[in-house]
């Protein structure tokens, strides 16, 4: 909840409006933070990303230079 902010009428200051802007952008592009796991390299992977399932696919499929080498990569945190 937002405390401590006036609108006025149907145009609400601009800082207002910029905050109302930013919140409702944040709430749709929501990143999260994941972590991999090569059993073949025995190593972790840390990434972020807005859709972690097509971006497991990616890095399986080998679009990355630094997890190319490892594959399988196995989801182990989101």
């Amino acid at each position: 909840m937002i405390h401590n902010h006036e609108v006025g009428g149907s145009c609400p200051p601009l800082a207002t409006k910029r905050l109302l802007i930013a919140a409702f952008f944040y709430r749709i592009i929501m990143f999260y933070v994941y972590i991999l796991y090569s059993s073949s390299r025995d190593k972790y992977y840390v990434g972020y990303s807005s859709d972690i399932e097509a971006r497991i696919i990616e890095h399986n499929a080998g679009a990355t230079n630094y997890t190319r080498s490892g594959k399988p990569w196995i989801l182990v945190y989101q």
